[in-house]
């Protein structure tokens, strides 16, 4: 039978003074082959350490927003973590190595946490890893076995022009993001973002604004031919003139189309030139690229990604006029309406 790997000791009085004294001085600390699962308060105040063959499964290390936990170029090898969970930490350049052997896969979430440029390699049996609203940019997501499951919320920076920074991900196709809350992605708007409508929304907006000057200018023209005293016989025309009514919900639809265009504009400034340029089929399939760089593109900016898609919901007013009066003339015009 094979033997298990033996669970790593307590730390002893004198380690703990140890930790604590390097939590007060700010000293970088290295700690090897410790079960750390009581001392998340003491593991909190350390500064970038370093955690060799420890346990600390179940901790919740977690700063604020104002005081991030400053683990910033952290060093986590070989330790069992399942169901750590990291709040409000600054892990910048942190290199973090999932490879639990005896407990199986990890589960671990990253919270409102920055990740630029930091190193995270998957060694374990198909880890379960968060991200909820959590700096990616630049982070190096690797694997040499089966890929985590990546549950990606609301998180931004995890894609490039050609998915650099997930590139060393192996078995991607197992490798998805869960939208969660999260379901408006950069594909998903791309089914309207493609289409000529950042020109023909703009255009439209345009033509109102020159329609309504015109329709003003128009009407106070009459107003001042009518109100003047006519002066000779050749005035009769002026009569036959009428002040001509601005068109119902006129106001709505320049808002409503004003929104479209908006949205038109937010999608080709913001989107990812991975998305805007192909869609998913030609990206993965007959370019042969990483689906799941696409996918990382397809969640990126989430802030841009949500105010695009209220501009395009804002357009819905429009549209349904549109249809309602097309509908209408076609009745009419069969003798119905």
């Amino acid at each position: 039978m094979a033997s298990q790997e033996s669970e790593p000791p307590r730390p002893s009085d004198d380690k703990v003074n140890e930790i604590r004294e390097a939590g007060q001085t700010g000293e970088r600390i290295t700690l090897e082959g410790l079960d750390l699962r009581r001392l998340s308060t003491e593991l909190r105040k350390l500064r970038s350490p370093g955690f060799i063959e420890c346990d600390l499964r179940g901790l919740i290390l977690e700063g604020n927003w104002r005081s991030p936990l400053p683990w910033s170029e952290t060093t986590l090898t070989r330790c069992h973590l399942d169901g750590v969970v990291f709040k409000h930490a600054s892990l910048s350049s942190a290199h973090l190595e999932f490879r639990s052997k005896v407990h199986g896969p990890e589960t671990v979430s990253f919270r409102s946490c920055h990740l630029g440029r930091a190193r995270i390699d998957f060694q374990s049996q198909r880890p379960n890893i968060r991200f909820a609203f959590c700096d990616l940019h630049n982070a190096d997501l690797r694997s040499n076995g089966p890929g985590p499951h990546l549950h990606i919320v609301m998180s931004r920076g995890l894609s490039g022009p050609d998915g650099s920074n997930v590139h060393s991900l192996q078995d991607q196709e197992k490798a998805h993001f869960h939208r969660g809350i999260d379901w408006v992605t950069w594909e998903w708007l791309g089914k309207i973002g493609r289409t000529r409508l950042l020109s023909v929304s703009w255009l439209a907006v345009i033509g109102l604004v020159i329609y309504a000057g015109a329709l003003r200018w128009y009407n106070g023209q009459v107003e001042a031919l009518q109100t003047r005293p006519a002066e000779d016989d050749a005035a009769w025309w002026v009569d036959l003139l009428r002040p001509l009514p601005a068109p119902t919900h006129f106001g709505w639809l320049l808002l409503s189309i004003l929104s479209i265009a908006l949205g038109a504009t937010m999608f080709g400034w913001r989107c990812p030139d991975t998305v805007i340029h192909s869609t998913r089929h030609t990206w993965s399939v007959l370019q042969g690229k990483q689906d799941l760089a696409y996918q990382g593109a397809s969640y990126d900016r989430w802030w841009s990604r949500w105010l695009c898609a209220l501009c395009y919901l804002g357009g819905t007013y429009a549209i349904g006029y549109l249809i309602y009066r097309i509908a209408k003339s076609i009745l009419f015009f069969l003798g119905i309406g």
